[in-house]
């Protein structure tokens, strides 16, 4: 048995660093077809010594390091409502977040047995919409539905401010205390933002699904009679997920 052993003094950073295994298998249907997530040595090493530098105090001169921090955030703060219904979400594998010709993304939803439901690209930018859901399509790389999760609309008030968004709770509010106490500050909050966001996104997706006319349509949806069978369901199983988390967790204060 291989030895666990630290790479930071920072508890989070250890677990970011776990979340990227050199190679990973996922099915991608019920036939049970194979999709290796890999990530190179390289890969791994250059992104945690990004985030454990920006945790612990650093100044970067791109957004990288707060955006992969949002992405293993957004993966934390869905990972136990997912789990309580069976499902699982991941850090999404080098190969599996980008490809030639290919949609790539940031997260990675299973099921219990380990196939891919659902992939997540997640911005830190505002969206466009007034409905405050995202954009969705059809990703051959994992194929599997995904959507993109807009975290810039997301705001909360404190204590000290009457509005602080994304980028100010993590590097004012979360850098803090990941360096002191290991825990993520307003998870609740987070949480009420991204699971009805995603539950509204995956709606509309549907709509399309159910009256594939025009432009989004061809966008999002794929060609092959299969495919789209695979899209349906695993749309359908989502939504159901997404709904269940929204209503248990939140109930009527959403």
């Amino acid at each position: 048995m291989s030895e666990r052993f630290e790479i930071s003094k920072i508890g989070l950073v250890n677990k970011y660093h776990q979340d990227f295994p050199p190679q990973i298998s996922f099915t991608m249907d019920h036939g049970g077809a194979l999709v290796e997530g890999i990530s190179s040595r390289n890969f791994t090493s250059s992104r945690v010594n990004l985030i454990d530098n920006y945790i612990s105090g650093g100044n970067p001169k791109t957004e990288m390091p707060q955006a992969l921090l949002a992405e293993e955030l957004v993966c934390l703060a869905i990972k136990k409502p997912l789990e309580e219904r069976g499902f699982f979400s991941y850090l999404a594998p080098q190969n599996l977040e980008s490809g030639v010709d290919k949609k790539g993304v940031d997260l990675i939803i299973t099921d219990s047995n380990n196939m891919i439901c659902l992939g997540i690209d997640l911005k830190l930018r505002k969206g466009r919409s007034k409905l405050k859901r995202d954009g969705y399509g059809w990703s051959q790389n994992i194929q599997s539905p995904y959507i993109y999760l807009q975290m810039g609309d997301w705001s909360l008030e404190t204590r000290e401010e009457p509005v602080v968004n994304i980028r100010q709770w993590i590097s004012e509010y979360t850098r803090p205390k990941l360096r002191t106490t290991g825990k993520i500050p307003h998870v609740y909050e987070l949480r009420q933002y991204i699971i009805p966001r995603i539950e509204r996104t995956l709606s509309s997706y549907i709509e399309i699904l159910k009256e594939p006319d025009g432009e989004l349509a061809d966008l999002t949806i794929p060609k092959d009679t299969g495919e789209i069978v695979s899209l349906e369901e695993k749309l359908f199983r989502m939504h159901l997920v997404f709904s269940s988390i929204k209503n248990d967790y939140f109930g009527k204060r959403i």
